[in-house]
């Protein structure tokens, strides 16, 4: 049971020892119960597990139409189950439905190549990273400085226990290989000024009802302010919120504009850089529960959300913002 305990914490099966020590006792409760093999459609041990109350029901390797009678399952001897369930299908049963991450070869991929990447580039400040909810659909709104911050808030979000879903331009999922990546990195196409533009909504919809972090940049774009604050906000991040119910996390950043300028093709990679994240409270939109989700609404809960944004990076930036946010528009 040790060797399955620090296996599934290695893993990331499980995020706490003492979680992986649950479910390892579950597994040597009822494993017994089960039929023995993966030829009359075995059911793993993570649907084991999910009876006992200790994981996640999935089913690994079942056939239909091979359905266990009570009678069946109490002929199964323990030690024909040890024989034929090692860790492998153990492995295999954990990585076959994995909603909110994509496959352990792509997640393996880009940690590979981002975060060592991401330590040799930019110096740390993460603050407050503990008000990242660990499970659920949830909204990271963030300002935006530069096109590196993406993939630099990304590493922060991960090490906080989160999985970044991005929204990405559609013109990066027509170029050769780095479509595939981001497809496979669960990323979603923003299709800007087309009919098609709500699609990426349902999408991000329908992520966070999987339970996924959406990373969102209500600004739509970099920062046209003169000073880098953040400007006015599009109304996606607050439809999503107030139709989904899923909670909005404010999180602010500084630093990336300084290692790629936005319009610059170039990084300034001397001297290192240092990258400040502050994560803020969750945004009370509550005053707009039961509201239509369309006009002055939409608006007041997007300032909203850009107040809160606006709060964390003048923490950060140890001056006072602007009282009224920057407007291209003009308005």
């Amino acid at each position: 049971m040790v060797l399955l305990v620090e296996r599934a914490y290695t893993y990331r099966f499980y995020p706490t020892r003492e979680r992986a020590r649950e479910a390892a006792r579950a597994f040597g409760r009822v494993r017994g119960q089960e039929p023995p093999g993966p030829r009359r459609g075995h059911v793993g041990p993570s649907l084991v597990l999910a009876r006992a109350g200790a994981g996640p029901s999935l089913r690994y390797g079942a056939r239909p139409g091979c359905q266990r009678t009570p009678q069946h399952r109490a002929s199964t001897s323990r030690a024909a189950n040890r024989e034929t369930w090692g860790f492998i299908p153990y492995v295999l049963e954990e990585t076959m439905s994995r909603p909110t991450r994509p496959s352990r070869f792509w997640e393996t991929f880009a940690v590979v190549v981002v975060k060592p990447l991401s330590r040799l580039l930019v110096k740390r400040d993460w603050r407050k990273g503990d008000r990242i909810p660990r499970t659920g659909g949830v909204i990271i709104a963030a300002n935006h400085l530069s096109w590196t911050d993406p993939v630099l808030l990304s590493h922060f979000l991960y090490n906080n226990g989160r999985w970044p879903v991005i929204l990405a331009k559609s013109g990066l999922f027509k170029v050769p290989f780095l479509g595939r990546a981001v497809t496979a990195l669960l990323a979603i196409p923003v299709e800007r000024g087309s009919s098609e533009a709500a699609r990426s909504l349902r999408l991000s919809a329908e992520r966070l009802g999987d339970g996924c972090a959406i990373l969102f940049y209500p600004e739509g774009t970099c920062t046209r302010d003169p000073d880098l604050w953040p400007m006015v906000g599009k109304t996606g991040a607050a439809r999503l919120a107030l139709e989904s119910g899923a909670p909005v996390i404010p999180v602010a950043h500084w630093g990336a504009q300084e290692l790629l300028p936005y319009g610059e093709k170039k990084p300034r990679l001397f001297p290192r850089k240092t990258f400040h994240v502050s994560v803020g409270p969750p945004v009370d939109l509550s005053k707009y529960a039961g509201k239509p989700a369309h006009g002055d609404v939409l608006r007041d809960a997007t300032a909203d959300i850009m107040a809160a944004i606006t709060e964390q990076l003048a923490e950060l930036r140890g001056e006072t913002a602007p009282a009224t946010p920057y407007d291209p528009a003009g308005r």
